[in-house]
């Protein structure tokens, strides 16, 4: 996600990340618990809401990505 100032991200009405500040490059975060368990196969709602205090950051750019790990590293080995 990169975003303006203050952001936070919805998943089915649920919260599921928020990220204080400017976020000037791409970054990742993790979903929290709720919002993962509130997703579902077909349609999901998502919703971003940012704080627009400086004129140039009305942006907000995100994508949901599924890392699986190798059992590996999944166990901490």
């Amino acid at each position: 996600m990169r975003h303006g100032e203050d952001a936070e991200v919805y998943i089915n009405g649920v919260l599921a990340v928020t990220s204080p500040g400017l976020s000037r490059i791409y970054a990742p975060y993790a979903l929290s618990p709720e919002a993962l368990a509130s997703l579902h196969p077909g349609e999901n709602t998502f919703a971003v809401h940012v704080r627009h205090e400086d004129f140039e950051a009305h942006f907000a750019d995100l994508g949901l990505v599924d890392v699986l790990w190798p059992e590996s590293e999944k166990a901490g080995q």
